[in-house]
């Protein structure tokens, strides 16, 4: 339930922002299209992996980053389509690997959650 608590804590954070909240850019965002996301990450993403840094993106969508030792993963997500790209990018040789997950299905988590776990298991 922590993942619950901070990502909806961090969503409704976003909620909160004005239209031009960026420098005069800056979308609103619908509390109800955080609300669903949150809901999503609850139901859905692996309790046992890292949670990602949350942050707003100025067209009104979610972007999460994760770090793991040499590769950085970023996921960006529209709403309120859930649409989303993700993108893993290992430092060192700067191989790098994208992809579009539909993240209004479970499937689509379960193939997030089974990219984020094949990485932390590499970098062991």
């Amino acid at each position: 339930m922590a993942h619950a608590k901070y990502i909806g804590t961090r969503l409704k954070e976003f909620a909160k922002f004005q239209e031009g909240w960026l420098n005069g850019r800056g979308k609103t965002f619908n509390s109800n299209d955080l609300q669903k996301l949150a809901k999503d990450f609850e139901r859905y993403f692996a309790p046992d992996l890292p949670l990602p840094y949350l942050y707003p993106t100025p067209k009104g969508g979610v972007m999460a980053e994760w770090s793991f030792g040499t590769c950085e993963v970023s996921l960006e997500i529209e709403l309120p389509s859930q649409d989303a790209y993700y993108h893993q990018i290992y430092m060192e040789t700067k191989q790098d690997m994208g992809s579009e997950l539909q993240l209004n299905n479970a499937d689509a988590w379960l193939e997030l959650n089974s990219k984020l776990q094949k990485i932390i298991v590499e970098q062991l």
